[in-house]
């Protein structure tokens, strides 16, 4: 049984099994409803009045304030210069509006807009403020019949109300309809309604808006606003018992020109204020801002046509206190990522005056006079937005001043890196890089010798300039091949400029420690080509002070986080890693954070499983006493005579291996290692007194025996040692699926029985993308195979698709993460099955499988695993969610991917259908429909041949989301019906669109 290498730590590994659990069987049987002959709607559908479009032929009331670019049954797509002509507006006859119950509009630019409805001294009317995105409104109609019968003309009012108003609408769709509001989109207007803001900051044409004005509060009473002389703003707030409480601004009709939000504030030093332009949760375009006594100046991005910015003082506190917003601009323009090759400039005292700064060429000369214990600093201002810091760019911070002057950057007043001066008079430069580096880059600080103990004076020169981040060689590669790999090198600072590191002759390091403020300062190197093969541990050989401490984190994750405390001596320290191998994180005295020290790193190496060899006797009785542990095998000896020895025969080590040992003795002795007893194949050790590690990689095709000799030539001698001997192939492939990207994650791969019940399942890969699981349940009736899964950075998967064919009246359980259960009975065909994904992102890691779960039956069951992977949103689909389509009458049906192509021929009257059979649960998810179609007016969908949606189809397409009452629990059908009892005969072909897609948050 394999085994990872003892450990002469005298570290005890513990192995952990994985126990699979397995929930409660439920078994769901879903009974399709019988198909009618005819919808229960045929009476109605047949008296159906046709929808009207009422786009095209308008005109205006005043000249010269509209001015028209589209105005077609295509659409309305005008610009507006309002001038002093408040109540102008475009307008057009209608007539015989009587039945319609809803007029649906949608509209695609920021503005706001008034549509009335005129019947003599009646009117309908309806006010709403727009984004610039597409927006669909549906305006229910359906209690307003009797004015609308008489209505003769429609008109539509911008900026409603207003003067000097600007800007433009685009009408897409004005499409009076029967269908009752609310069944083709989720926006419902009733008559009267006016979604037009009353203290809005309006859009004026300038090209800088001012937002410190119509602030208004989310939570009455927790902010107070006084507007002052100066236009700056102030901001008393008293959050008890509203922790989350914002206040905000909202707007109509920006530009989306408008892009760059300038805020310039103030306050008590530690109060944060954070920005949430139109309530933006994903962090892509927020900020916090850590305001100072002095005024803090934000750039922030916000989106095109923003509608609304919230402010949070102190969010997640119940604090009180007051804030400063002395200006505020929404202007053209971008925050930029700053090139390589910038240098900042424009350094100002933070306002004691304890900076003298003069620039020159980019360097900045301070003379400084700080007293002691103080933080005092000099700071400049920029502007740099990237993915991740400054992307592929750095920072580096070139310095020249008194020797043991430490120097703080410190980049939005939040991260933090150290630099000591190592000599007077010499320019110095260290990179700040990675994680030291935010999302946006608006202010960096410089403070000299921060909280010093003493008052401290000099000069120093400074540049901080972005540059390209070096490439270097900072890895360990993997040749592909190998069963023990040399990780010693390559070393890297952490970033905070604590750790230096000397290469020594015999290729141990040197590491000198001197943290200065920085408790979780580290060094670190990284692996490359790792991620398809498995070692399973690291081997560090080290020395250093004793009482210091070693802190190993690999792939910088807690779960594999072990520590070492030095004892003096030479040490041999082993801690398991993760079969992903990209980093190691390594710790000085984590605890202390100005902490200086220095160790060796003799030796660390990457291991992959080993076979121990044990089972050594003594060829002359009584020369070795041989005492196997736990953990490594004690030996005394006693010679009589030269080249005795001890060994161990009939091994079968295979080729390829690297033979691995790990000894301690008395200093000066020496053991002989021969393979197979020939010569040409022996090692020769020397004892240095401490742990030594020995690899001997020139071995035989195959290894069968080893004997070790204690000080051969000597005739006599006494002594003990111990040691571990082990035997290292090339590591596995790891058996997980990585995920990389993509909509949907192939986990198709690496299919491995459970451990419970052994020889309960075999696995066969058939070579062409599929395989074969065989069970013989009897061995183990709960037993289950399993795929496994890492790295997935994507929540949104919501299903495991699995396409099985397995034995007819057998069953196959599936539990996605071993959590959530399906039921599947088998056909003996191929089958599709979706299994609801419950534990989502990087927590999901496997796929659990069970062949008869719970049966005895003594025969072999075969399951095939033609594909099996993550998937999201559940297209219906003939590959995906749907398992056949059946016609009723029409002449062709085909599917590609989730459009449904049918060719209709109906004659008047007609309820001619084509129908999905679905299988699964529409918890969660809604259904997109979409039609396309020259050839037909209207399209009905009835779910599980009960619940009906129409789809009017105007200008060739048209659309609906069905969720709600009209979508079922559990779907087993989805009828399609085109032109379905319309009075005229029709023919013709039409395109549908279904897709499942995740119902939205409200």
């Amino acid at each position: 049984m394999k085994q990872t290498f003892k450990r002469l730590s005298l570290l005890v590994v513990l192995a952990l099994g994985a126990l699979v659990l397995v929930g409660c069987k439920t078994t769901v049987t879903t009974t399709e409803a019988p198909i009618t002959d005819a919808p229960t709607t045929t009476a109605e559908v047949t008296t159906q009045k046709q929808d009207l479009n009422a786009l095209g032929n308008f005109a205006a009331s005043v000249d010269g304030v509209y001015t028209v670019a589209l105005d077609s049954a295509s659409g309305l797509h005008f610009t507006y210069a309002k001038g002093t002509n408040a109540g102008a507006y475009l307008q057009k006859s209608v007539s015989n509006l009587g039945g319609f119950n809803t007029l649906a509009i949608t509209v695609a630019a920021a503005g706001t807009f008034k549509i009335e409805l005129v019947a003599g001294e009646d009117t309908l009317a309806v006010s709403i403020s727009s984004t610039s995105a597409a927006s669909v409104y549906n305006w229910n109609l359906k209690n307003d019949q009797e004015v609308l019968a008489n209505v003769t003309e429609l008109r539509i009012y911008a900026a409603p109300d207003k003067e000097a108003a600007t800007g433009e609408l685009n009408f897409t769709v004005l499409n009076f309809t029967t269908t009752l509001a609310g069944a083709a989109g989720e926006f419902i207007i009733n008559t009267g309604d006016n979604r037009i803001p009353t203290n809005t900051i309006d859009y004026d044409g300038s090209d800088e808006v001012n937002i410190l004005a119509k602030f208004q509060n989310n939570d009455e009473g927790v902010y107070a606003f006084t507007y002052n002389a100066d236009g700056s703003t102030t901001i008393d707030y008293s959050k008890a018992g509203y922790s989350w409480a914002y206040f905000y601004n909202e707007f109509t009709a920006m530009p989306s020109s408008l892009t760059l939000l300038k805020l310039v504030v103030k306050g008590t030093a530690g109060t944060q204020i954070l920005v949430k332009p139109d309530d933006n949760v994903g962090g892509d375009n927020w900020y916090t801002i850590q305001t100072t006594d002095a005024e803090e100046t934000v750039y922030i991005p916000i989106p095109a046509g923003v509608s609304k910015i919230l402010f949070f003082v102190n969010p997640n506190s119940e604090a009180n206190g007051t804030v400063t917003f002395v200006s505020g601009t929404i202007s053209a323009g971008t925050v930029t990522k700053t090139e390589a090759g910038a240098v900042v400039s424009g350094y100002v005292d933070n306002g004691d005056g304890k900076y003298t700064i003069t620039e020159n060429a980019g360097v900045a000369s301070v003379a400084y006079d700080l007293p002691a214990g103080g933080w005092s600093y000099f700071q400049a201002f920029t502007s740099s937005k990237a993915s991740a810091g400054l992307g592929t760019l750095c920072l580096k911070v070139t310095v020249n001043g008194v020797a043991g002057a430490q120097v703080l950057v410190k980049l939005n007043n939040q991260l933090e890196t150290w630099y000591t001066i190592q000599a007077a008079d010499t320019d110095e430069s260290f990179l700040i890089t990675g994680d030291k580096l935010p999302v946006y880059l608006e202010r960096i600080l410089v403070f000299i010798n921060g909280g010093a103990a003493a008052a401290t004076t000099g000069t120093m020169d400074l540049k901080i300039e972005v540059v390209e981040t070096p490439v270097e060689q900072t890895t360990v590669e993997y040749d592909g091949e190998s069963a023990i790999v040399d990780a010693n090198g390559y070393w890297v600072d952490g970033g905070n400029s604590a750790f230096t590191f000397v290469q020594n002759e015999d290729n141990s390091y040197t590491v000198t420690v001197n943290k200065v403020n920085s408790q979780y300062a580290y060094f670190k190197n990284e692996y490359t080509g790792f991620d398809d093969v498995q070692f399973v541990e690291m081997i560090l050989v080290v020395k250093g002070t004793a009482g210091d401490q070693l802190g190993f984190k690999p792939n910088d994750s807690n779960d594999y986080m072990e520590y070492l405390t030095f004892n003096g001596e030479v040490q041999m320290f082993v801690f398991d890693i993760p079969a992903d191998m990209a980093k190691l994180i390594i710790f000085f005295n984590i605890n202390d954070a100005s902490a200086t020290g220095e160790f060796t790193i003799y030796s660390l190496e990457m291991i992959g499983e080993a076979d121990t060899v044990t089972g050594f006797t003594s060829n002359d009785e009584g020369v070795y006493t041989i005492s196997e542990g736990e953990e490594y095998t004690s030996v005394a000896y006693a010679k009589t005579g030269a080249w005795q020895f001890m060994g161990v025969s009939d091994l079968s080590i295979p080729a390829g291996s690297v033979l691995g040992i790990m000894v301690k003795g008395t200093e000066g002795d020496t053991i002989l290692i021969k393979l197979n007893d020939d010569n040409a194949y022996q090692t020769t050790v020397t004892l240095n007194g401490d742990v030594q590690v020995i690899y001997i990689d020139s071995v035989p095709a195959s290894i069968t025996s080893v004997y070790m000799f204690v000080n051969g030539s000597a005739s006599e001698g006494s002594g003990s040692f111990i040691f571990t001997m082990g035997y290292f192939e090339s590591p596995k492939p790891v058996d997980t699926n990585k995920y990389v990207s993509g909509d949907s994650f192939d986990v198709n791969h690496y299919w491995q029985p459970n451990d419970v019940n052994e020889g309960a399942y075999t696995v066969a890969d058939n070579g062409d993308g599929t395989f074969t699981v065989t069970a013989l349940v009897a061995k183990g009736q709960w037993s289950c195979f399993i795929t496994k899964t890492s790295g997935i950075t994507d929540s949104d998967f919501q299903y495991v698709k699995l396409v099985v064919t397995g034995v007819a009246g057998s069953q196959i359980l599936i539990k996605p993460n071993d959590a959530s259960e399906v039921w599947v009975n088998l056909t003996g065909e191929s089958q599709i099955i979706y299994a609801p994904i419950a534990v989502k992102g990087n927590d999901f890691t496997k796929v659990v499988i069970f062949i008869a779960p719970g049966a005895s039956i003594t025969e072999t069951q075969d399951l095939v695993i033609t594909s099996c992977s993550l998937v999201k949103g559940v297209l219906v689909s003939e590959d995906a969610y749907v398992t056949n389509f059946d016609t009723h009458e029409t002449t062709t049906v085909s599917v590609d991917g989730n459009n449904v192509s049918l060719a209709f021929n109906h004659t008047s009257g007609d309820w001619k259908y084509v129908k999905a059979f679905v299988n699964g649960s529409s918890e969660g998810l809604v259904l997109q429909v979409t039609v396309t179609s020259s050839d037909a007016s209207m399209l009905l969908v009835k779910l599980n041949d009960q619940l009906e949606t129409w789809v009017t189809i105007t200008d060739g397409s048209g659309s609906a989301t069905i969720s709600g009452e009209k979508l079922p629990a559990d779907m087993s059908s989805i009828l399609l019906f085109v032109d379905g009892g319309v009075a005229e005969a029709s023919s013709g072909t039409a395109v549908v669109t279904l897709q499942w897609v995740q119902a939205p948050t409200e």
